[in-house]
């Protein structure tokens, strides 16, 4: 059971980025399979693939990405935007759009970690919509 604004994790290294989004949560961006998980050192991360759509050579296959580094801190900008009231970061490419948020809504030198939601989509003007929204999802989940 989920509830609004408590925190599921106790630490930045418990937080499984796969847990972050549920099937149910994804259903409204399109149908994404089950997610692909890496573990690293330094970060873990969870991957969806849209199902339903079959990459031809000038279109990319719609994708999300949830990365979790814990010993990472996050460096601030001044943008105002947010995500659940949680400053964020936007990164944008030709094919894709990450936002980055702190996994703490008030990090200091020891609650660090921050969660990376990357999203490419064949248009790219949705990709940092849709990662906005994904973040919107996401943000009350963490500390």
């Amino acid at each position: 059971m989920l509830v609004t604004g408590c925190s599921l994790f106790q630490s930045s290294r418990s937080i499984e980025p796969c847990d972050l989004l549920s099937s149910s949560e994804l259903s409204s961006f399109g149908n994404y399979g089950s997610p692909e998980r890496t573990s690293r050192s330094n970060y873990k991360e969870c991957t969806w693939r849209n199902s339903t759509t079959e990459p031809f050579l000038n279109t990319v296959m719609p994708q999300v990405g949830v990365r979790v580094s814990p010993d990472t801190r996050f460096q601030s900008q001044v943008t105002g935007q947010t995500a659940d009231g949680r400053p964020l970061k936007e990164r944008q490419t030709d094919a894709t759009c990450t936002v980055t948020l702190s996994v703490f809504k008030k990090p200091t030198r020891k609650k660090k970690g921050i969660v990376e939601i990357s999203v490419a989509m064949p248009d790219p003007k949705d990709n940092c919509v849709t990662a906005h929204k994904l973040a919107d999802i996401v943000s009350p989940k963490l500390y």
